[in-house]
């Protein structure tokens, strides 16, 4: 459906009646995507980012939709979250013994008092999943910036076949036999990555 691109990973249908979904990369960099029915692998649309919405919220949350500048603003914005939760966290933080007592309003203070109170006692409330949502944001984002950018996309004939990628799905599927396939993922490199549904082995 869009010769001169290389597929770079395709994510299997996580319901029965879903789509599987594949990401695709060109030479210059440009990113393509296509949906694909997963009984016979027709496509079923594809083009880019904008044609598929929910790919493109995710992209905006994770990159702002741009390489590395977008993770760097990314990262950025995670330890300011850090900073501003941590530091709330710090200041508040009356002892172990008086930690509930202090969080109380008193209906009797002034409003901007009372105003005062509330920010006090809702920043205590949301601090704890402030801290948890910037701390894994920035985990996630520092290896996708530390990583090298990748090379450009292969010719053709260096693509891996169809029966190299059954082969290597088979010996994966091996180590997990129970477990269900999530997504396969075509790095750069000479070598296929197979990701499982596989909780109870994290």
């Amino acid at each position: 459906a869009m010769p001169g691109f290389r597929l770079r990973r395709i994510f299997l249908p996580a319901a029965p009646e879903a789509t599987a979904l594949a990401e695709l990369t060109g030479s210059d960099g440009a990113v393509r995507y296509a949906t694909l029915d997963p009984g016979s692998a027709r496509v079923l649309a594809s083009g880019s980012i904008w044609r598929f919405p929910m790919e493109a919220a995710l992209q905006l949350h994770y990159r702002l939709m741009d390489g590395r500048l977008g993770l760097a603003i990314v990262l950025l914005n995670g330890l300011a979250l850090l900073a501003l939760a941590g530091s709330g966290l710090g200041f508040w933080w009356p002892g172990r013994k008086r930690a509930l007592k202090s969080l109380a309003i008193r209906k009797s203070l002034p409003a901007r008092a009372r105003l005062r109170g509330w920010h006090r006692t809702g920043g205590v409330a949301v601090s704890l999943v402030i801290l948890s949502s910037a701390l894994s944001g920035v985990l996630l984002v520092v290896p996708d910036l530390a990583a090298t950018p990748a090379a450009a996309a292969p010719a053709a004939p260096d693509r891996p076949s169809p029966a190299m990628i059954d082969g290597a799905v088979a010996r994966a599927q091996k180590q997990f036999p129970a477990a269900g396939l999530r997504d396969i993922r075509f790095p750069p490199a000479d070598r296929i990555d197979v990701n499982f549904l596989a909780p109870e082995h994290n």
